[in-house]
């Protein structure tokens, strides 16, 4: 079942929540799991954050899939790449089901964005047998690499899996009956990492698909995989509904290009910007362009079914205009 508007809204706002979260000079979240949500406004969102996510980073040697450390020490690097979310009892009684969403945040750092360009195509996982699947290199990297010297010493894979395991079990156990969905989501890197979660989440293997569907909503992804990898996904046993949301102007959803073998996987849910070039005073400087067209905040500006009124700037205060008397100074210096 897709997404309706109101929830790929809230879904954008999931993932705005892992960039302002995220503290990037320590690779870790600002917030305990309990103050995530309300410390970023999403107090009031349906959800409560459950687990959060690392990812293990290799830049320095191969291609970081499932390396362990070396003889010179610890080369890798740890980031918080997301969180699982549960609904809460309102917003399952609001949609009808209850939601389990994989939230993950786009690139933030070099290390990440150097991943994001390794555009080669490896097998799924390492797995040999899947045959004619493959995804591309750096994704799954970050996805599945782990470091036996680091605190978090499993993958974000793993971590994912055995938190869906649990709450799937939680939810079973307290509300026999009740409906689950599992939902992948995030913009950019996280689009495409949410891609795989969702391979792993709808995979037989898993025993989630017997007791919950899977469905992925992401924004500005790349392009994961060949068209094996999305038919499998979509058309397969996995049965994923993958909602694609794309601007019309961002070029990320573009890239890989279909020459180097990827393809599109589910449903692309187009949003048609507005306006030109003309805030870019400088020629030069609309180079820029695709940039603003990728930011998540473009995407939850066009989705917003109730945008607020544009304000108008206030006046410059009358005290910012006096200096600071002498009389005063006298007790400053």
């Amino acid at each position: 079942m897709a997404a309706d508007e109101g929830q790929v809204f809230n879904y954008c706002k999931l993932a705005q929540a892992a960039y302002a979260a995220y503290d990037d000079h320590n690779g870790t979240c600002r917030y305990s799991l309990a103050d995530m949500l309300p410390a970023v406004g999403l107090g009031g969102s349906g959800y409560v954050a459950t687990s959060f996510i690392y990812a293990t980073v290799n830049i320095l040697a191969g291609d970081g899939v499932n390396e362990g450390n070396d003889d010179d020490g610890c080369q890798h690097e740890q980031h918080w790449i997301g969180y699982v979310a549960l609904a809460t009892d309102a917003e399952r009684d609001r949609v009808g089901y209850r939601d389990i969403a994989v939230v993950w945040r786009g690139t933030s750092a070099l290390d990440e964005l150097l991943k994001d360009l390794q555009a080669v195509l490896v097998p799924i996982h390492g797995e040999q047998q899947a045959g004619t699947v493959r995804v591309e290199r750096g994704f799954e990297s970050l996805y599945t690499s782990s470091c036996e010297a680091c605190a978090m010493r499993t993958s974000a894979r793993t971590q994912v899996l055995a938190e869906l395991t649990r709450l799937v079990t939680y939810v079973r156990s307290r509300h026999p009956g009740e409906k689950i969905r599992v939902t992948a989501t995030g913009h950019s890197l996280g689009g495409a990492l949410a891609l795989l979660a969702a391979w792993d989440a709808a995979a037989p293997a898993a025993a989630l698909g017997v007791v919950a569907a899977v469905r992925a909503v992401t924004f500005a992804a790349p392009r994961v995989g060949n068209q094996a990898f999305c038919d499998e996904l979509v058309a397969g046993q996995r049965h994923v509904s993958v909602q694609r949301v794309i601007v019309d102007r961002d070029v990320v959803p573009t890239l890989p290009p279909t020459f180097f073998r990827y393809a599109d996987a589910g449903t692309n849910v187009r949003l048609l910007s507005s306006g030109g070039s003309g805030r870019f005073p400088l020629p030069f400087l609309t180079l820029l362009e695709p940039l603003r067209f990728h930011s998540i905040k473009q995407y939850l500006r066009l989705l917003d079914p109730a945008p607020a009124p544009p304000q108008a700037r206030a006046p410059v205060p009358a005290d910012h205009l006096v200096p600071v008397p002498e009389a005063e100074l006298d007790n400053m210096i």
